[in-house]
């Protein structure tokens, strides 16, 4: 079970940097269009890139949010109930969202495939669309893995 949960904290400190690196490539892209701008020769497609770099940035960064616990939680429902009450309404919310996320992966999947199939490219520099929602499905599988390593932690009586 520690190999499981230590294999989650590496994965998703890894999809962290990635995340991050995508938000400075956006800040990056973002400060080279405003200034080429000013000259007079915006960066073309810049709108595009940003965009699928945010995909990235939210993808990327939902795992550690959630394996931090960073996240809104409104438990004053759970606070009155006993130990083991809480403990299984945790799990089955748990439970609830990763079969949440599985089906958000699949669709991103037939999305990808759908885009890949098609060739669909982007309308002002021609970049493929299909790597943007596989790499979503990929990040929503993740999150799925991470919120299962929850369950381990609440079974354990790490969780809270």
């Amino acid at each position: 079970m520690k190999l499981i949960l230590d294999a989650g904290s590496k994965i998703t400190k890894w999809m962290f940097v990635v995340a991050g690196s995508a938000l400075t490539f956006i800040m990056g892209i973002t400060v080279v269009d405003v200034l080429l701008r000013a000259l007079g020769h915006p960066f073309v497609g810049t709108y595009e890139i940003v965009a699928f770099a945010g995909s990235a940035v939210i993808g990327f960064s939902i795992p550690l949010v959630s394996w931090e616990m960073g996240h809104v939680r409104i438990d004053f429902l759970l606070a009155k109930l006993p130990k083991r009450g809480r403990m299984l309404m945790n799990i089955i919310t748990r439970v609830m969202v990763i079969i949440l996320f599985i089906l958000i992966g699949i669709n991103f999947f037939m999305i990808g495939r759908e885009f890949y199939d098609a060739r669909e490219v982007t309308a002002t520099v021609n970049i493929p669309l299909y790597p943007f929602p596989f790499g979503l499905c990929v990040c929503a599988f993740i999150q799925a893995f991470v919120i299962f390593c929850d369950i381990l932690k609440i079974q354990e009586g790490k969780y809270e």
